[in-house]
């Protein structure tokens, strides 16, 4: 955030305000000139774009009435200001440029100039063999490439990750077209920040992720409009990934993964109830059920949160009902909590609910909760005498939120395993297991959403700042990495939040810090031009992966010898049912009772990608159907079985992979509404051949994405060894199959016996060509102008006299 005095943000936050823009530089004899909104400055636009492990692009246009001054190739200074008083105005330093670009429009009498920040300027330079001095470390190549270019790093590069990490030797030299701006960039990458010149063009910053707090907090009286997307993050993992081999080094923060993703803090799954001897307990993620099974004493259940800000208000909320009730008048419904101090003493009990409900009634409650060092909330049947053998009552849609103020209930969701992946990267290709763990310890928790805003015109956000947006009665955390403001008279500004790309990532292949996988490393050397498959070390793996492999040299120009198989990491076959038969059926999956191409289906899932899924696509059965696949695991080794589901309240579905010794089971619960939330269980089989097996209950309707079978811990869906499948491309074991993404129901098919294309043109699917070994079989054929089979061809006649055909000799 450029820095203003408190007068001129006051005045910028105005809905009404007088604002000008100035230009000044001096020319070769040293004389200053300037140009204002009040002469000839008809407007100014500033674009600047970054992003974290990268840098910052500014681009300046200006729009001057007359056509004698001449700005090219000078050094601007461009300022910004704001009246704050009668006499008074607050100035706003973009920077200065270095003006590049000229337009002369002699008709309308206007000259456009265009200019670039400092970054640019590296961006234009290309990098020089013996410009930098080496052995060095990646703070001293950051102190060498601003030295080169006259400015001054103002960040302390001994607090950032891996400054001291040792750079050999020229890692550049044999890189044809590499620019100090590429080396900057790897700079930023090494040490997990964003490379922002400003001050003038005089300063270097590497700025790392706003995790700890916002540069400000923007409500709806500072907005004109608010585009809200996809949240990404907290950053559990990072992972540093060689492409496109997809070899890979990833550490997780298992903390990190555990933190709730949303703004509902609750889950009765993570916080297993304690409980009393007298009464049963149900419970799922955001739902509990108490039954009394005795008529002595409370029935309750406690809930201690130990990660609650001491201080911090939090509201509590439910859909609580009566579904069984007793004979006595006392309150049946009550939540409450109590707080322990920094001593260790426990306050008394502080009602938040406390209701005498109708049988069957559901009632929308809620209340507030202030925080203490240890807070324990606790969930009543009755909160005073004994209650009646069987009584029932359930409290569902459970949310505990900061704040307040009550908002929308959301499920409870865990962060899960959320990837930073910095590719590619020459700093770091070396001693990449060195260099993941610094990083993670910097950047992980840091989350912000996809978000576009346009304000009242503010002028001093930069890229890199974490703007924190206030609107609906939610907050959300947003960084800006584009932004456009334009001066004309008034002051437009809009800011862009794009959250990182994700790379795919292939867990198999990904190895801790002291846990590395060299068996299937591709080593890139762009000093000798090789790429050399390391296949002598094996460490201790995460995850055992199908492979097979020779060794490989290969040039980066001449292929040597190759010979590698390797196996992906998911074990079930067209997993989210991109592959389809015929028919319409999904293959590879056996259908079992109740099973149709109208009960199971297969499709496209946006709502799932919003979610957080990564496939996109999804399997989706509805009433009592099953479908199974076979799989060969490996007697004694763990495998996860992972998936992501979307179901309402009614019916059940179960997910299972056993045999006919041990089954594990994920239980979609009937009653229980998923949202798309991530669900695993692990089996360590004793036997080898296995089943999938997902069934589905009658009256239900469930989506299923993201199903995984993998060894060890992951649960980051991919696609199984030996397929390719996207939404208009089949390639697995049975061939390549290829869909019409205009006409539904259309495909062509490769396999081992023929070639064929299939159509519902005529109103049922049917095989209209197959090219079977030496014969061709075609339902219609089209000739445009000739049909040739020696010694004839057949030709067309289409004259004033004659249509028709003609056999004629061939030439």
């Amino acid at each position: 955030m450029i820095d203003i005095t408190t007068a001129t943000k006051n005045a910028l936050h105005q809905p009404v305000k007088q604002v000008r823009a100035k230009i000044t530089w001096q020319d070769g004899n040293g004389t200053t000139h300037e140009i204002t909104s009040e002469d000839r400055l008809m407007s100014l636009k500033k674009e600047a774009e970054g992003y974290y492990l990268k840098s910052t692009l500014r681009k300046i246009t200006a729009v001057l009435t007359g056509t004698e001054t001449n700005l090219l190739d000078q050094t601007a200074t461009v300022t910004v200001q704001v009246k704050t008083g009668a006499e008074t105005w607050g100035d706003i330093n973009w920077g200065s440029f270095a003006i590049t670009e000229a337009s002369v429009d002699e008709e309308k009498g206007v000259t456009t100039f265009t200019g670039y920040g400092g970054i640019a300027l590296m961006q234009q330079r290309e990098y020089q063999p013996g410009a930098i001095t080496y052995p060095t470390t990646v703070a001293a190549l950051a102190e060498q490439i601003a030295g080169y270019f006259g400015i001054e790093i103002t960040t302390d590069m001994d607090e950032l990750p891996n400054h001291d990490a040792p750079i050999a030797e020229d890692l550049w030299a044999n890189i044809s077209g590499t620019t100090y701006r590429d080396i900057l960039e790897e700079v930023a990458g090494a040490t997990g920040t964003i490379a922002v010149i400003g001050g003038g063009d005089n300063t270097l910053e590497f700025n790392l992720p706003p995790i700890a707090e916002a540069s400000e907090t923007l409500t709806e009286a500072s907005l004109i409009t608010a585009k809200i997307g996809a949240d990404w993050g907290k950053v559990s993992s990072v992972v540093l990934s060689r492409q496109p081999q997809n070899d890979n080094i990833e550490v997780t923060d298992q903390d990190t993964a555990a933190e709730p993703a949303t703004k509902n803090l609750l889950s009765f799954e993570k916080y297993i109830p304690t409980h009393t001897s007298n009464f049963e307990i149900e419970y799922s993620t955001n739902e509990i059920t108490l039954t009394a099974i005795t008529s002595t004493g409370a029935q309750y259940s406690t809930i201690e949160l130990a990660t609650l800000t001491p201080g911090q208000t939090y509201t509590i909320s439910a859909k609580a009902t009566k579904i069984v009730k007793g004979t006595d008048g006392n309150p049946k419904i009550s939540i409450r909590y109590r707080t322990q101090d920094s001593g260790g003493t426990w306050s008394s009990y502080t009602d938040v609910v406390n209701l005498n409900p109708t049988q069957g009634q559901t009632y929308d409650v809620s209340g507030q909760i202030t925080a203490g060092v240890k807070t324990q909330v606790l969930f009543y049947n009755n909160n005073s005498t004994p209650v009646t053998v069987g009584e029932k009552t359930r409290y569902s849609n459970v949310m505990l939120e900061p704040g307040s103020t009550r908002t929308d209930y959301v499920p409870y969701q865990e962060n899960g395993i959320v990837p930073l992946t910095i590719a590619n990267n020459q700093i770091l290709d070396e001693q990449r297991e060195t260099t993941a763990q610094p990083i993670l310890d910097a950047v992980k928790g840091w989350e912000y959403r996809n978000a576009e805003i346009k304000t009242e015109g503010h002028g001093y956000h930069e890229i890199g700042d974490r703007l924190d947006i206030s609107v609906g009665g939610n907050t959300y955390q947003t960084v800006v990495t584009k932004s456009t403001i334009t001066v004309d008279g008034g002051i437009s500004e809009t800011l862009t939040s794009k959250t990182p790309e994700v790379i795919q990532i292939n867990y198999a292949k990904s190895g801790g810090i002291s846990k590395t996988v060299y068996r299937t490393e591709l080593e890139v050397d762009k000093q000798e031009q090789l790429i050399n498959s390391i296949v002598s070390r094996q460490d201790a793996t995460d995850a055992a992966v199908q492979e097979q492999f020779t060794q490989v040299t290969q040039s980066l120009t001449n292929i040597v010898a190759t010979a590698q198989a390797s196996g992906g990491g998911n074990l079930i076959m067209n997993s989210v049912g991109f592959g389809k038969d015929s028919d319409g059926k999904l293959t590879v999956w056996e259908y079992g009772t109740g099973a149709t191409t109208t009960t199971v289906k297969s499709q496209s899932s946006p709502a799932s990608l919003n979610a957080g899924a990564v496939s996109g696509h999804e399997i989706m059965m509805t009433g009592a159907s099953t479908i199974s696949q076979d799989v060969a695991l490996t007697p004694g080794e763990e495998y996860t079985l992972a998936l992501r589901a979307q179901k309402g309240t009614i019916g059940s579905a179960t997910i299972s992979i056993g045999n006919s010794t041990e089954t594990a089971t994920i239980t979609l619960e009937s009653g229980t509404a998923y949202s798309w939330s991530q669900q695993t269980v692990k089996i360590t089989p004793t036997i080898g051949a296995n089943t999938v097996t997902i069934s589905v209950a009658s009256g239900t309707t469930v989506e299923i994405t993201d199903l995984i079978l993998t060894t060890g811990g992951g649960t980051t869906w991919r696609q199984a060894s030996g397929e390719i499948y996207n939404t208009q491309v089949s390639l697995d074991q049975g061939g390549v199959q290829v869909r019409s993404s205009v006409y539904t129901g259309d495909y062509v098919e490769i396999t081992p016996l023929e070639f064929a294309g299939y159509s519902n043109a005529g109103g049922s699917m049917q095989k209209v060509f197959s090219l079977n070994r030496d014969t061709t079989e075609v339902e219609k054929l089209e000739a445009r102008s000739q049909i040739k089979m020696p010694p004839i061809k057949i030709v067309p006649i289409n004259n004033s006299s004659y249509q028709g055909w003609a056999f004629v000799k061939e030439a």
